[in-house]
């Protein structure tokens, strides 16, 4: 799902847009690095494609890398090469 995909980058900042911080104990936006940049599930789903197109900005604002996929996509990362089916 994807907070899976989300916790996959390195950080989880602007996302309390889409998610209600409020509802979680601890507010955490260190994402697990596991890949080195912002995997951003949901694109060109209606219901999030505003507040996803803000988030989306201010991470690259940040010097962040974006990757964005829909509901019907997938990234995969082997060997340091990313695609996206």
């Amino acid at each position: 799902e994807s907070a899976g995909a989300l916790i996959m980058g390195p950080t989880l900042k602007y996302l309390d847009s889409v998610d209600d911080p409020n509802q979680a104990p601890e507010v955490i936006y260190d994402g697990l690095e596991f890949v080195n940049f912002v995997p951003l599930p949901h694109w060109g789903n209606e219901r999030f494609q505003e507040p996803l197109g803000l988030i989306k900005r201010n991470l690259e604002s940040d010097g962040y890398e974006v990757i964005t996929f829909s509901d019907t996509q997938t990234i995969v990362v082997k060997d340091g090469e990313r695609e996206l089916f």
